[in-house]
């Protein structure tokens, strides 16, 4: 061989051996390479969730929230109050779910660009018995997108592991509230469906605006019927349906005061001035409500639980229904025009009487 075609074969190996080690084509295309690099955020978090028995939610602007596992359940312990169960779960479904998907950054000088660094964001840590942490978590802020352009926004926010440099763009993960109240397990009547809601009595301790009303036995019955003040009459199937609505979304705002067992409301509260009570088959919810707070809020005692809540005010009017309200409109073409049937609860006139069902 020619040193001339000895000096092309050398140059030909050098540029086949550069491209080997540029393309790395052993490592596959960059599909391949980039589902490779994919993995979740936490790895070890579906082994070790069940060693978490405290979690830490911080906010930029001083929020903090407390959750601890006592007793079989999670509470909030800036209220000493149950935990809200959903909101628990998804939160940590959503730290499973993360990935190491589109990164960003992996300089730290960088992390106040995206608000993940000391003191931003929203952090939330997972703390086993010992205090060993499970999982670190800061959320930065959501990605800038330009709207101008007809494109659809997406939510995608920045995120990075506390102990690690590399700053990802999510559009899995979810802002978690760091207000205590927040956490709260306050919707009461949850798990209650709208059918099961069989009737529902206001006692008005201050006025006169005392009633109740009862769903109907059947389809050739009204939907609603206004069992009290008499005469029982047809009740207007809006306002029925609404009262339900209100009752199976209520959800108080927050927690005012926890009271030592037996004890009463201090009188400033202004307990009671309307009380209501819910039957569900057989079970009675008892709602006690007091005076304003001044800030927008009524207090409100549920059945013998030891907590007295704050309730908005938007609620409380729409459970504080007048007796007019309760009646179809006169010009309402769907209301019926039967004649009621005698009421089954021997209530006396003008009077609301407690039934005897069971409280809870």
């Amino acid at each position: 061989m020619s040193r001339r075609n000895q000096l092309l074969l050398v140059a030909a190996a050098l540029v086949w051996g550069a491209a080997l080690a540029l393309l790395q084509p052993w490592r596959g295309g960059a599909h391949e390479r980039t589902s490779a690099a994919v993995r979740p955020l936490f790895p070890d978090l579906p082994d070790r969730l069940e060693e978490v028995v405290r979690i830490e939610v911080r906010g930029p602007d001083g929020g903090l929230t407390h959750l601890s596992a006592r007793g079989g359940r999670w509470w909030v312990d800036e209220r000493e109050h149950p935990a809200d169960p959903l909101r628990l779960v998804q939160l940590t479904e959503s730290l499973q779910n993360l990935e190491t998907r589109d990164p960003v950054s992996v300089n730290p000088e960088n992390f106040s660009v995206y608000d993940v660094g000391p003191g931003q964001g929203t952090r939330v840590t997972l703390l086993d018995a010992e205090g060993g942490v499970v999982a670190d978590w800061i959320l930065g802020k959501l990605r800038s997108q330009e709207v101008e352009s007809g494109a659809v926004p997406v939510l995608e926010f920045y995120m990075r592991r506390a102990d690690g440099d590399e700053v990802y763009l999510s559009g899995d993960a979810i802002q978690p509230p760091t207000d205590p109240a927040d956490w709260l397990d306050t919707r009461f009547l949850a798990a209650v469906e709208d059918d099961d809601v069989d009737w529902v009595e206001r006692q008005d301790l201050v006025g006169g605006e005392s009633w109740r009303i009862e769903r109907g036995a059947g389809d050739d019955e009204p939907k609603w019927w206004l069992a009290a003040p008499p005469p029982r009459r047809p009740a207007w199937d809006f306002a029925g349906d609404s009262l339900v609505y209100t009752l199976i979304g209520l959800r108080a705002v927050d927690v005012a005061q926890r009271l030592d067992p037996d004890a009463e409301p201090p009188e400033s509260m202004g307990f009671t001035r309307d009380r209501f009570r819910v039957g569900v088959g057989d079970d009675v919810l008892t709602l006690e409500l007091g005076g304003s707070d001044g800030a927008g809020h009524r207090y409100l005692r549920v059945g013998r639980l030891p907590w007295v809540y704050l309730l908005d005010d938007f609620t409380v009017d729409q459970l504080r229904q007048a007796t007019a309200d309760m009646l179809p409109p006169p010009d309402d073409g769907d209301a019926p025009d039967l004649e009621a049937p005698s009421a089954s609860d021997g209530g006396g006139p003008g009077a609301i009487e407690d039934h005897g069902e069971g409280e809870r």
